[in-house]
């Protein structure tokens, strides 16, 4: 997965008010930097509005999701994966109360966010608490997403006679038990999904071992190895034709397993990805996978 690091105070420049930080992501007894788990894939925290403010729940409707995503990515996360009060949250996840309810208590009159990378907000926008009272308990907690990138799908193909497809991208038609690895890459910063092969590394670590062989064993395989797409005959692999016509790219520089027997590797293994340095798709990985364990379908 993309490997994001924590900002916690991101400057977001208003230029009609001059403020430096508009919004944060709070925790802990002193309103302290945003909760990050171990695995930096999850943020939580109290949204703090210039610095001294704590967000209640619009007048009527709802915020857009684009604003929240907006607070998710100037604090160092990607986007918003849920919303709720103070007193649903879990006590590591939001402010504390003896710092929260020193706060004020204040809302957005209105937010034209039409992008997260746009949200026009000044000073006017935001109703002092005289104006929409909001009980502590009301006060919202972002749960963020610290992933740009996320694996949705994963195959092993071939065009051994020389098939480029459609552009339709038929995982069916050209599965093979030996051929290019091949990611459905979902990016929630542009929500659109694109394909991409896998680097092979300049040297081959156990962690990279063990996930060939559980791709392979999850496509139905007793396990396999990794090879480089330059050592492999033409019929064990997607040729450079067929990747230009169905729009395979080159985003996926590293994957790992911790174990072997790993059942799901597309939610349980890592990926590194990184958009700005496409690489040789003939440097790329093809797994070699063995006898079926079951019956193919």
């Amino acid at each position: 997965m993309a490997t994001l690091t924590l900002l916690i105070f991101v400057t977001l420049a208003l230029a009609s008010t001059g403020s430096d930080q508009l919004f944060r992501l709070a925790t802990g007894p002193k309103g302290g930097e945003a909760y990050k788990s171990s695995s930096g894939k999850m943020g939580a925290g109290t949204v703090v509005v210039n610095g001294s403010s704590l967000l209640c729940p619009p007048r009527e409707g709802n915020y857009s999701t684009a604003l929240f995503n907006r607070i998710c990515q100037v604090s160092g996360f990607e986007t918003v994966k849920k919303v709720l009060p103070r007193f649903q949250t879990a006590h590591s996840h939001r402010a504390g109360y003896g710092w929260a309810r020193k706060q004020k208590f204040v809302a957005f009159r209105g937010a034209s966010c039409t992008e997260t990378s746009d949200c026009d907000l000044t000073e006017e926008d935001i109703l002092p608490m005289y104006d929409h009272p909001c009980s502590i308990d009301e006060v919202l907690t972002l749960y963020c997403s610290g992933e740009r990138f996320t694996v949705k799908e994963m195959a092993i193909l071939a065009n051994p006679t020389g098939d480029r497809g459609d552009g339709s991208l038929d995982f069916r038609k050209f599965s093979a038990s030996s051929g290019s690895l091949v990611l459905y890459i979902h990016d929630v910063r542009t929500d659109k999904t694109v394909t991409s092969l896998v680097k092979f590394p300049s040297w081959t670590s156990t962690y990279f071992s063990y996930a060939i062989t559980s791709i392979c064993k999850h496509q139905g395989y007793l396990g396999g190895l990794g090879r480089a797409h330059s050592d492999v005959t033409y019929e064990n692999r997607l040729s450079v034709g067929f990747l230009e016509q169905n729009n395979i790219g080159t985003m996926v520089h590293t994957i790992s397993c911790t174990s072997r027997s790993i059942r799901d590797p597309v939610n349980e293994c890592s990926f590194e990805v990184i958009d700005e340095e496409p690489f040789d798709p003939e440097e790329s990985v093809v797994a070699v996978c063995g006898v079926r364990s079951e019956p193919a379908n």
